[in-house]
């Protein structure tokens, strides 16, 4: 027999900039819960009580926001936007390609890090490690 997840039941129109669950205020971390939720939610998956398949199916965790990051059409996705980036004459920094991506940081993970730098080694791209030099005359 499952436990069940939380004692609130699940708001029933939650805006976005609510948890997700009934009589919290807090504004959300991930999934649309609050830290507080998010951390219980995790806790109860890592011990097998629960699943996020089973807490989306009932409203109380929104599905992940990037379900493809870090696979094969992860790394297509960030191909094709250093490609665009470059084809349209903006560097891509590592700025730039979150933006386009649509991450807030502006700084990239290792792993997107080395597949930036093979990717501007097939296209002949110059990377800049403290951006492009600008000399003022």
């Amino acid at each position: 027999m499952r436990a069940p997840l939380f004692k609130f039941l699940p708001a029933q129109s939650s805006p976005r900039n609510r948890c997700l669950i009934r009589d919290c205020s807090t504004s959300p971390h991930a999934r649309g819960l609050c830290l507080h939720h998010y951390q219980r939610a995790r806790y109860l998956i890592q011990q097998g009580i629960e699943t996020w398949e089973n807490l989306e199916h009932h409203g109380l965790a929104q599905p992940r926001r990037f379900k493809e990051y870090g696979g094969k059409a992860h790394a297509a996705r960030l191909r094709a936007t250093i490609v665009s980036l470059h084809e349209h004459g903006i560097y891509p920094s590592a700025v730039a390609i979150n933006r386009e991506l649509g991450y807030r940081s502006s700084v990239l993970s290792s792993r997107d890090a080395k597949l930036r730098r093979e990717i501007f080694q097939e296209l002949g791209i110059e990377i800049y490690r403290r951006g492009p030099d600008i000399s003022l005359k």
